[in-house]
């Protein structure tokens, strides 16, 4: 991979952390609001089912954040773009839809039956 598609999918990612920064804020805020807010006994079952789904998508937020810091320390290690179990180069154009990916197609779903198994 050359120098000026590697900051490319440097600069890719860093907006990817930027917008993920904005969505934990929010989801964050959305936490503390529903918290503070008073509800009626009737409507304490729904509230803490939105309460539970926003708390799922706020850790779901968290390891997105780890996903894409680990990207940006396979770029400064210059291993960004291998597959981290065969060791050959992903496709570009994998890289484009999941530039986080860690792992080729092959070796993803191999990963993906084992887990099953």
């Amino acid at each position: 991979m050359d120098a000026a598609t590697r900051e490319a999918f440097r600069q890719r990612l860093l907006e990817q952390q930027r917008a993920l920064v904005r969505r934990i804020y929010d989801l964050e805020a959305e936490l503390a609001a529903a918290s503070e807010r008073e509800i009626e006994y009737g409507d304490r079952a729904q509230a803490e089912d939105t309460e539970l789904d926003l708390e799922l998508l706020d850790e779901q937020s968290r390891r997105e954040w780890e996903e894409i810091q680990a990207a940006l320390a396979r770029l400064e290690a210059g291993t960004y773009g291998r597959c981290e179990a065969c060791g050959k180069e992903i496709p570009r154009a994998r890289l484009e839809v999941l530039p986080t990916a860690r792992r080729c197609v092959r070796c993803q779903e191999t990963q993906e039956v084992s887990a099953e198994a």
